[in-house]
């Protein structure tokens, strides 16, 4: 079986260093939410995080992490990776911190959730051959359909939501599950 950490959409690359005797570090030997532990040919090790529908693989070459608590350092090589790495660090805290707050960019809203449905119902229907007006009716019930399948926003958002129900069966999906 062939593995590839681009299933799990988000990644760290760390430095690890054991623990100076003065610090707490970080102890992955103990954390709930390490799923995989996998390690390549060169050393770097690869965890896999998970909680939930959230999910991290730390990339780490240097002290295996296995052995004890850690301290590491991220380098990032341009400005344009700061913002990612920040997101990515906050992803690392919740993960492994089990219990602690899902942070804010990683949270699913009821208006994702709700956008999905459409999405997936408007390609059924699309799929099994309905018209734009009946997909509408479907998704917005027959008397806003019938009252204004005249004005371009009801038209538009029915395009729009076939057009995202294609994207996530085209692979858009994966979106989801980071």
């Amino acid at each position: 079986m062939f593995w590839t950490e681009a299933v799990f959409g988000h990644s760290l690359s760390l430095v690890a260093r054991p623990v100076a005797a003065n610090h707490r570090g970080l102890d992955l030997r103990a954390n709930a939410n390490v799923r995989r532990v996998l390690q390549d040919v060169t050393g770097r090790q690869h965890i896999v995080l998970e909680a939930g529908c959230l999910s991290l693989v730390l990339r780490i070459s240097g002290y295996q992490v296995f052995d004890g608590p850690f301290v590491f350092s991220v380098e990032i090589d341009h400005l344009d990776g700061a913002a990612h790495t920040s997101s990515m660090l906050r992803l690392l805290g919740h993960l492994g911190s089990p219990g602690s707050a899902v942070p804010r960019e990683f949270r699913k809203t009821g208006r994702d959730h709700w956008r999905l449905r459409e999405a997936l119902i408007a390609l059924d229907a699309d799929a099994a051959g309905a018209s734009h007006r009946e997909i509408a009716a479907q998704l917005f019930g027959t008397d806003i359909a019938r009252s204004d399948w005249g004005t371009p926003w009801l038209k538009q958002r029915v395009m729009r939501t076939i057009a995202r129900g294609r994207a996530y069966s085209a692979g858009r999906y994966r979106e989801l599950l980071r």
